[in-house]
């Protein structure tokens, strides 16, 4: 399966630095641009389908995405961005404050690997691992064509792409190209069991 991975572009909770997790605050104007410019590079790519996190911010640069290359899009909630809990609308300084400066390693983790926010009453990185792996499984057996646009959040498809050992997104407004075959989904299904 040939996926083109993209996260949702700028909201104003983006520019002033404040963790969004499952708070749903709408692309701004840079954001909304963004997203046809996005559109733009996707052109050529062949996209023949396009499945987004059903939260606002990425909705929306789904729906602008396809209105521009005249492809058809739906909406899951298993691509949700990681739930922060009580650490959602903070800045990381705010969340350090407020909840101790252990959180910042939770939040800084550049492996994407090792974060949990469920003592916020949050996520835990296998858990959203697990998530987005389900979906992944859930639109390969609906056959939708390829390669296939994932609009989604960066903790999220971060955490999707360090569980297959690949590279971490490119910042907003770019996109990243993977292939998984069933085995690979299989195998990382069994190895999240087994650790669960």
């Amino acid at each position: 399966m040939k996926l083109v991975l993209a996260r949702h572009t700028e909201t104003e909770w983006n520019r002033e630095r404040k963790t969004q997790g499952r708070k749903n605050p709408p692309l701004n104007k840079k954001g909304r641009e963004d997203a046809a410019l996005l559109a733009e590079k996707l052109r050529g790519h062949g996209i023949q389908f396009i499945v987004s996190s059903d939260l606002l911010r990425a909705m929306q640069t789904a729906g602008i995405i396809s209105r521009i290359l005249g492809v058809s899009f739906s909406l899951s909630s298993q691509l949700r961005e990681c739930c922060f809990g009580k650490i959602e609308g903070h800045t990381r300084q705010e969340a350090a404050e407020l909840f101790g400066s252990d959180v910042s390693q939770d939040l800084n983790d550049p492996t994407f690997q090792k974060y949990d926010f469920r003592r916020f009453g949050g996520e835990s990185c296998n858990e959203v691992f697990t998530r987005h792996l389900d979906a992944l499984e859930r639109i390969m057996k609906a056959g939708l064509g390829e390669p296939l646009l994932i609009v989604g959040h960066g903790r999220g498809l971060c955490t999707l792409l360090a569980g297959f050992g690949l590279p971490p997104l490119p910042q907003q407004g770019e996109f990243t190209t993977i292939t998984l075959s069933e085995t690979e989904l299989r195998t990382a299904s069994l190895r999240i069991a087994a650790t669960s």
